[in-house]
């Protein structure tokens, strides 16, 4: 721990329990320090020979990384009791798009809180084993804790003894924008896919690929050559290579469509490696077999 006498704080709790950033702190405001309570003094500022900062005046024991843990989950306990009081919009958990079409589909999905869902925040609540920094409420039942990450992250332990919806965020991040989190880690089960890997479906394609194989490889084991018959089938200019280059491109006009659509600029690059993508009926099919490159326009390859 850094002593008294070294130790600038950064951040002070008004007589509103609100954390205030130093460079907007007033004089003659009892500031408080957000991890240990005691009283802090502004100092040094416009012709001083020091940064304007806030110090202890006596006891407190802190430094600069419990400091700002502390004022971290008070600005999280701050943001959603505004929120439910109706003085600002919702905040809002953003995920990385969960789609399996891309490599690295680099949309985001946001998820704001709503108020049939949450309805009270205190800090520090018991749940269950623990005690998680802020804990959302809904009726009565815990319904998200939220843990501030200065250098720990969550280990493996509590994140697997955890029975609670839970996530974590970057402290510094919850200073930068207060109403958008984004997790460093979270143990939600459901996340969402992004609008256009929500709407174009490779699902139903893979299915009907699959279906047009079996069709044929069922023609093939009654022809009079099977051998040939499954030979023929190899290529793409067989009735089977035709059927499904059109299913491709019909769903490739979509992605293509629908991504010019919702994005800014040309669509990524899709995945080419050799992923099993699991088709309705259960069976797999490569995505790089079922769909080549399908929004760059180059041909399938049976």
């Amino acid at each position: 721990m850094a002593t008294i006498g070294s130790f600038k704080v950064p951040l002070g709790l008004s007589p509103e329990e609100r954390i205030v950033h130093v460079s907007k702190a007033l004089r003659g405001i009892a500031y408080r320090c957000p991890q240990c309570l005691t009283p802090l003094k502004l100092r040094g500022g416009v012709g001083k020979r020091t940064v304007e900062h806030f110090a202890h005046q006596a006891g407190g024991n802190c430094s600069y990384e419990t400091v700002l843990h502390a004022a971290a989950k008070q600005k999280l306990r701050e943001v959603v009791q505004d929120w439910l009081n109706g003085y600002s919009n919702p905040p809002t958990i953003v995920f990385p798009c969960q789609g399996r079409t891309w490599d690295l589909c680099t949309s985001e999905v946001f998820s704001p809180l709503k108020r049939n869902k949450v309805d009270k925040v205190i800090l520090e609540a018991q749940v269950g084993n623990y005690r998680p920094d802020v804990v959302l409420f809904f009726e009565g039942k815990a319904v998200l804790g939220l843990e501030v990450l200065v250098h720990h992250e969550v280990d493996e332990a509590k994140a697997a003894g955890s029975n609670h919806t839970w996530l974590e965020l970057y402290a510094m991040d919850i200073f930068r924008s207060p109403l958008c989190w984004r997790p460093v880690q979270h143990n939600i089960k459901r996340t969402s896919r992004c609008e256009f890997c929500a709407e174009v479906d490779f699902g139903v394609l893979a299915s009907k690929i699959r279906q047009h194989e079996r069709q044929a490889y069922n023609w093939a084991d009654k022809a009079k050559n099977p051998e040939a018959a499954r030979f023929s089938l190899d290529d793409p200019d067989s009735f089977l290579g035709r059927k499904i280059a059109a299913e491709i491109k019909m769903v490739q006009d979509v992605a293509v469509a629908r991504w010019y659509a919702m994005h800014k600029g040309a669509p990524p690059i899709p995945n080419d490696r050799m992923e099993d993508y699991e088709a309705e009926n259960g069976e797999s099919i490569s995505l790089q077999d079922a769909f080549g490159m399908v929004t760059r326009g180059l041909q399938f390859n049976l």
